[in-house]
C-alpha cells in the first residue's frame, strides 16, 4: 500500500477549502440588515389652526433620520388614524 502524501494535492485541497470558506463568509456579509419602526397617529391636529396635517412633518423628520416608508394604512375614523411602516439600514 502506498501511503505517500502528494504535496501538490494537499496544497490544492487546502486552497480549495479556503476558497469555499471565504465564499461562504463573503455571501453572509452581503446581507443587509434592517431596522423597522411603525409611525402612527392622527393625520390632523384638531387643535391646530386650519386642522393642520401632521403626517408630512413626521415623515420629513423620519426621512432626515434615514428612514424610508415601505407601507402605510389608514382607518376610516374622522380624522383618519394612520400607520406607516418605516425601515432603514442598521
Amino acid at each position: 500500500m502506498n501511503k505517500r502524501i502528494n504535496l501538490g494535492s494537499m496544497v490544492f485541497g487546502a486552497l480549495l477549502g479556503g476558497l469555499i470558506l471565504f465564499s461562504i463568509g463573503a455571501a453572509e456579509d452581503r446581507r443587509e440588515r434592517w431596522q423597522y419602526r411603525i409611525l402612527g397617529g392622527y393625520t390632523q391636529n384638531l387643535n391646530a389652526p386650519n386642522n393642520g396635517n401632521l403626517l408630512p412633518p413626521l415623515l420629513e423628520t423620519a426621512g432626515n433620520e434615514g428612514w424610508e416608508a415601505v407601507s402605510w394604512a389608514q382607518d376610516g375614523s374622522s380624522p383618519p388614524y394612520f400607520r406607516v411602516l418605516l425601515k432603514r439600514a442598521k
